[in-house]
């Protein structure tokens, strides 16, 4: 590195031009700058995507080429980022390197962690720039930010629409392209998102490798195996920040704090309606798009929802779960 671009130890010389933000080093402040401008130098080779950092490049274009250097010791899993595998690695071993100063629960990840004793100190560093309101997640202010200022910083490059939340806007742009670039290794099947595959490949293979504490029942995913095993423990660790109630898992938490902040972040993409729920806006664009992707296995008949299709295959089987608890009858629904 040329001198000009370093400074001494604990120098900040480079400042950024837009805000009020000063780095060591100069590529470090030229990046920044960046996000301020929307400037993506980096084009990947395969598509018409652009980056506004090179190792975001590489990294998207091993989607393309398929390239995974980085593999697991343990199995035959790999990665195309190294962070991400040793991440993975940890579930082998169960070392948990970030631990609660408050309690016993340790982390693979620190910001995890850091978020999590948030739940002990009552903790809300991230405050509303335009009212009272302090969150304890940055992500959530932001989002809660956006509903005073309209702003929707995820813009579409397929056409006009924006988006407040970065997740609903990359899911977007993916019924444009119909882009999806990860192939199940046991079926024809190919999926969007990394995550999406992975679930489903355990449907194939049976892999669940989360066991309950207490009863032995078995979880593709570590977070559902900790929600049950709250069942157990009646443990409830996520409060509401704004009454006192308590929930045995984040989302049910997320959801009912929505009825308080009358944030509705699941929109619509054929109309204007909004949600809470991401599940229930799903379920809704169907109505537009006339998915009906749960299928009676005894029959032609499809469905969106399905709670509705297991209730309609009862009719099949005759078999009738709801018990009357006054007399003997038996019904369906």
């Amino acid at each position: 590195m040329k001198r000009n671009e370093m400074a001494g130890i604990g120098e900040k010389p480079f400042k950024c031009q837009y805000c009020e933000k000063s780095f060591s080093v100069k590529r470090a402040c030229v990046r920044h700058e960046r996000t301020h401008t929307g400037e993506k130098p980096f084009k990947c080779q395969y598509c018409e995507k652009s980056f506004s950092f090179e190792r975001a490049c590489k990294r998207h274009e091993m989607i393309h080429t398929g390239e995974k250097p980085f593999k697991c010791q343990y199995c035959e899993k790999s990665f195309t980022v190294r962070d991400k595998c040793k991440q993975h690695e940890m579930i082998h071993t169960g070392e948990r390197p970030f631990k609660c100063q408050y309690c016993e629960k340790g982390f693979i990840e620190k910001r995890n962690c850091m978020q999590h004793e948030r739940t002990h100190t009552g903790e809300k560093p991230f405050k509303c720039q335009y009212c009272e309101k302090c969150f304890s997640i940055k992500q959530r202010c932001t989002q809660h930010e956006n509903n005073h200022t309209g702003e929707k910083t995820f813009k579409c490059q397929y056409c006009e629409k924006c988006f407040s939340i970065k997740q609903s806007y990359i899911q977007h742009e993916i019924n444009h392209t119909r882009e999806k670039p990860f192939k199940c290794q046991y079926c024809e099947k190919n999926f969007s998102f990394k995550s999406q595959c992975k679930f489903h490949e355990m449907i194939h293979n049976g892999d669940k490798p989360f066991k309950c504490r207490y009863c032995g029942k078995s979880y593709i995913s570590e977070n559902t195996c900790k929600k049950h095993e709250r069942i157990h423990t009646g443990e409830k660790p996520f409060k509401c920040q704004y009454c006192e109630k308590c929930f045995g898992d984040k989302s049910t938490c997320k959801q009912h704090e929505m009825i308080h902040s009358g944030e509705k972040p699941f929109k619509c993409q054929y109309c204007e309606k909004s949600f809470t729920c991401k599940s229930q806006c799903k379920q809704h664009e169907m109505v537009h798009t006339g998915e009906k992707p749960f299928k009676c296995q005894y029959c032609n008949k499809s469905f969106r929802v399905k709670r509705t299709c297991t209730r309609h295959e009862m009719i099949h089987i005759g078999k009738k779960p709801f018990k009357c608890q006054y007399c003997e009858k038996e019904f369906y629904y």
